[in-house]
């Protein structure tokens, strides 16, 4: 796509740069043989960071500039330390370590439960979103409406004064 094709030259660099790197990684997936790390991808290119284990459920979608510069600089603020994970606990911070010992110590049961709950809170998220969103959208609208009446009114008056001050011009009135 032409956008994978703008970016590749950063991509390419920043890919060298970090080749070597002890914990982070520059690289690529094919999602047509890879689909699995694809599944949230919605248009091209798409870029994501974090941990890849566990079929990438912990990779984060960035969503800055993809300059080179505006890469590298997240890079070496964001890949320079391993991710938070249930298998990385030593690079989680106190609570989320905390919250991960709660989790791992659930039954089956428990953990459904709560992912049911948790997946209900970010619909619920999302009805709110919409809602506001629609809401948002529907005074957007009447704000136009009412702007385009009130600026179609003064605009009628404008051109009769207009008309006025021309026809007064024809008459050397002015």
């Amino acid at each position: 796509c032409p956008h994978c094709q703008e970016l590749a030259p950063a991509w390419n660099r920043m890919a060298r740069e970090w080749l070597n790197h002890d914990v982070g990684l520059v690289g690529q997936v094919d999602c047509t043989t890879q689909k699995q790390l694809c599944r949230d991808v919605e248009g091209l290119p798409t870029l994501y960071f974090g941990d890849a284990s566990a079929d990438g459920i912990f990779l984060q979608e960035y969503g800055d500039d993809k300059t080179y510069e505006a890469l590298s600089e997240f890079a070496n603020e964001t890949l320079v330390r391993p991710f938070c994970t249930p298998v990385r606990m030593e690079a989680c911070d106190e609570t989320t370590r905390e919250s991960l010992r709660r989790y791992l110590e659930m039954s089956v049961s428990e953990l459904r439960s709560q992912i049911a709950q948790q997946e209900e809170k970010m619909e619920q998220a999302e009805r709110d979103f919409s809602r506001a969103f629609k809401d948002l959208k529907a005074a957007y609208d009447t704000l136009g409406t009412k702007h385009s009446l009130k600026v179609g009114k003064q605009l009628e008056v404008l051109r009769l004064l207009k008309a006025i001050q021309n026809q007064q011009k024809a008459n050397n009135k002015i």
